[in-house]
């Protein structure tokens, strides 16, 4: 009992301190990324360096990084910074994608596509059609998910991106893969491993032989199988890709398992745990351990089967510890990342209401100063009437009055005329017995 405690105690020392080793030089990188977005201005270069640090912790602590990436958007959109604003989206649908949000996912990936397409960002779209592809993929959604990866194809063929067409067909070919037509999938991931030899893309090449040796053992067809994988491996040994070796060496293991050669997959699973231990691989690790002990335990070796198996369920309980205190750092996290984000929410809430009320002042005040010039335009114009109408009564006056003078004047005439004729008559009147009487006279001198 004394000798498994021992054993526990100084795995769990060694596990700590691998694990210590292999994350010192990325929180170093991460580190430098924070002081960096602490000093700079908010300027363009602050949100690719927020969009860098967030894709630096994505799949460590996405939550994390989900608040650096808001801060990004929102100093973007401030910026108007349209590629650094597709950046960001494109990140968030990846952090959607591992909190198993592909709704909102797909959601970020076309708000970035859309940018691309503003940009003409060629390489950018048929990327963003690639990431699309993927998480209709995950829903298993074939029809779409082929559809965009074609259109990636297509894009990537315009731009004669060689790197970015074999990354696709291999796309395509897993897709088929998952879909359990081994033919279609080789003959796209052949295609892509063509390319990739010309152009010697070495990350490229260890993809190709290691999905090329999982579609052969699919198919039955172990000694392709085998020799794919065994390319794998070599490829990353060569390419330095240590992670990727220790998980070729798992699948070969378990490939040599399942053809019988027991010895062969027990010497690969000792390599994969060993290099496993020695980068802080605790994941590869486990894999390598459960692995050795499944083929001790064919081997009828219950000793060894029993020694790694107690290995393995050691490792199982510290990396649930760790998966433990990763949550309640992340949850920790997520309260801080919330909180700060509800602080934004209420300051932007505050300067919104600032802003209507500024702008409701504003559009009194518009309509009091537009009914002041209403109202004084309407004044003078009813000044003016009122002026034109005493002008016009004047006018009417002076001509009623010179009118009425003119009949006063006829009346008046008229007067003098009927004064006159009654005077004559008078007069002739007056006259008449004159003549009488001259005529009597006159008679009488006669006789």
């Amino acid at each position: 009992m004394f000798r498994l405690m021992k054993l526990k105690i100084n795995l769990f020392c060694l596990l700590c301190l691998s694990l210590a080793l292999s994350v010192y030089s990325q929180n170093k990188k991460i580190d430098s990324l924070k002081t960096l977005v602490s000093t700079l201005p908010e300027n363009e270069k602050k949100v690719d360096a927020l969009n860098a640090l967030a894709w630096k912790v994505l799949f460590d602590t996405p939550d994390e990084a989900k608040g650096y990436l808001n801060n990004a958007i929102s100093l973007a959109e401030k910026l108007n910074y349209k590629s650094g604003l597709a950046q960001s989206y494109n990140d968030m649908g990846a952090y959607s994608s591992i909190k198993s949000n592909p709704k909102e996912a797909l959601s970020f990936y076309f708000k970035s596509l859309k940018l691309k397409e503003q940009l003409n960002d060629e390489r950018g779209i048929g990327i963003s059609y690639i990431n699309i592809g993927q998480i209709y993929s995950s829903q298993e959604q074939f029809n779409e998910s082929i559809l965009n990866y074609r259109k990636a194809l297509t894009t990537f063929i315009k731009i004669k991106d060689e790197k970015e067409i074999a990354a696709t067909y291999n796309s395509i070919g897993s897709l088929y893969e998952e879909h359990n037509d081994h033919d279609s999938a080789i003959y796209y991931m052949e295609k892509a491993l063509v390319i990739r030899k010309r152009i010697n893309d070495e990350d490229g090449l260890s993809e190709s032989y290691g999905n090329l040796g999982i579609a052969y053992h699919s198919l039955g067809d172990n000694k392709k199988a085998i020799v794919y994988y065994k390319l794998d491996y070599i490829q990353n040994q060569k390419s330095g890709s240590i992670y990727n070796a220790c998980i070729g060496m798992n699948n070969l293991s378990i490939l040599y398992s399942e053809i019988g050669d027991i010895n062969e997959a027990i010497e690969m699973a000792k390599k994969s745990a060993e290099i496993s231990m020695k980068s802080g691989y605790l994941e590869s690790l486990r894999h390598s351990l459960g692995n050795l002990a499944d083929f001790y335990f064919t081997k009828k070796d219950y000793k060894e089967a029993y020694h790694y198996m107690a290995k393995w369920a050691t490792l199982r309980d510290s990396l649930k510890n760790e998966d433990l205190t990763r949550a309640i750092t992340e949850m920790q996290t997520k309260y801080e990342t919330d909180k700060k984000e509800t602080e934004n929410i209420l300051l932007k809430t505050k300067n919104e209401l600032s802003d209507k009320t500024i702008k409701e002042q504003r559009i009194i005040t518009y309509f009091i100063i537009s009914g002041l010039i209403l109202a004084l335009l309407l004044a003078f114009f009813i000044f003016r009437g009122l002026k034109q109408q005493r002008k016009a009564n004047a006018i009417i006056f002076e001509q009623k009055r010179e009118v009425e003078m003119q009949k006063h004047l006829v009346e008046e005439k008229q007067k003098e005329i009927l004064d006159s004729i009654h005077y004559a008559k008078r007069i002739q009147h007056s006259l008449l017995p004159t003549k009488k009487y001259i005529e009597k006279t006159l008679n009488r001198l006669h006789e």
